[in-house]
């Protein structure tokens, strides 16, 4: 299956704003993100296509974003290795792992457990874990992230999570013909290298 014909979550971005869901500026993230508004924002989730969605402004893509933090000034950062498709993402530096949200069958199953099993399937498809699960950590909801001020960033929205990693677990890159995995301490980290949602991310936990 073409990833233009896959199936992915979204929210109409008028829900969003009925919601506000939306921090106030074009770029930045809403870090006060209740437990209330994410069930509406997991209740208000719709499927379609990625193709069309892709060209679609009026629609939010959901993305679970999962940034992993070991102590209070590193987190786990890959960088894109040219044998990547993406010309433009070479070299770039992320600190989040995330990707789309796709229906999670039986159909019973409830929207936030929906947003849990493919915030899960994100983590374990890029990374591995040793010395606990995912379950066991404890997770910490960020915030709503936005970026409007380009084409990509117009139909997506992040749903930031920070996992603290304790010292005796280990944190493996899975596809290591793609990516490159380590740890980084976050004021180390040169803006023009890293992706604009990691940029992002980065400027909320150093505010923090």
């Amino acid at each position: 299956m073409s990833k233009h014909d896959e199936i992915i979550g979204y929210i109409p971005r008028t829900r969003l704003q009925e919601l506000g869901a939306l921090p106030e500026s074009t770029t930045g993230m809403k870090t006060d993100l209740s437990t209330q508004l994410l069930e509406e924002l997991a209740k208000s989730l719709q499927w379609g296509m990625r193709g069309p969605l892709e060209e679609d402004p009026t629609c939010k893509q959901l993305i679970p974003y999962i940034v992993l933090q070991r102590g209070d000034d590193h987190v786990f950062t890959m960088r894109r290795k040219r044998t990547q498709r993406e010309a433009r993402l070479h070299d770039k530096l992320s600190i989040g792992v995330g990707g789309h949200m796709n229906p999670i069958s039986p159909e019973s199953t409830s929207p936030l457990e929906t947003i849990r099993i493919n915030a899960l399937r994100e983590l374990e498809e890029e990374v591995s874990l040793e010395g606990s699960t995912w379950d066991e950590l404890t997770w910490e909801r960020l915030g709503l992230l936005n970026d409007d001020s380009n084409d990509v960033g117009q139909v997506h929205l992040g749903l930031v999570y920070l996992i603290t990693i304790p010292e005796h677990c280990t944190v493996e890159i899975r596809e290591v013909d793609k990516l490159e995995g380590f740890w980084s301490a976050l004021n180390a980290l040169e803006e023009e290298h890293l992706e604009t949602w990691s940029h992002i991310v980065r400027q909320e936990i150093n505010a923090a």
